[in-house]
């Protein structure tokens, strides 16, 4: 008798919306959404063990995703009831781009992510960090 097994199904849970930012990708104002993903074993095509687990924030127009590192997990729900609270309007545009600019200075923890021409780190994390948050849509 043949067993079937495999790997790499994928499972999807979306959180909501987390962040608000200008995606890097298509440079769209966007909310941000908290996705967690996981890949499962599988055997006769039925998800049995999972395998790897990880978060990430997504762009929900070009789907342009960024990790979620293990040390940024609370810090990341935390910004879920934050932008909440700003798209309900309890939250001043000020501030929320204060709380904005802090979880992405602590995402990016100055740690040098990218090289330069000559192939040397550099600190610029431009690139990879959505900016400018968007305005609350109104209600």
């Amino acid at each position: 008798m043949p067993i079937l097994f495999g790997w790499g199904k994928s499972t999807v849970k979306d959180h909501g919306e987390c962040i608000a930012a200008t995606c890097p990708r298509c440079h769209n104002s966007v909310l941000l959404h908290h996705l967690f993903i996981t890949v499962w074993f599988t055997l006769f095509f039925i998800p049995v063990i999972p395998y790897r687990r990880r978060r990430a924030l997504v762009c929900p127009i070009c789907n342009w995703s960024r990790d979620v590192p293990k040390q940024a997990v609370a810090l990341t729900d935390e910004m879920q009831g934050i932008t909440l609270q700003w798209r309900q309007g309890q939250l001043a545009d000020a501030d929320y781009e204060q709380r904005v600019e802090a979880y992405w200075s602590f995402q990016s923890g100055g740690v040098p992510t990218r090289a330069d021409a000559s192939g040397q780190p550099t600190d610029d994390v431009a690139g990879d960090v959505p900016t400018d948050p968007p305005t609350p849509p109104s209600v």
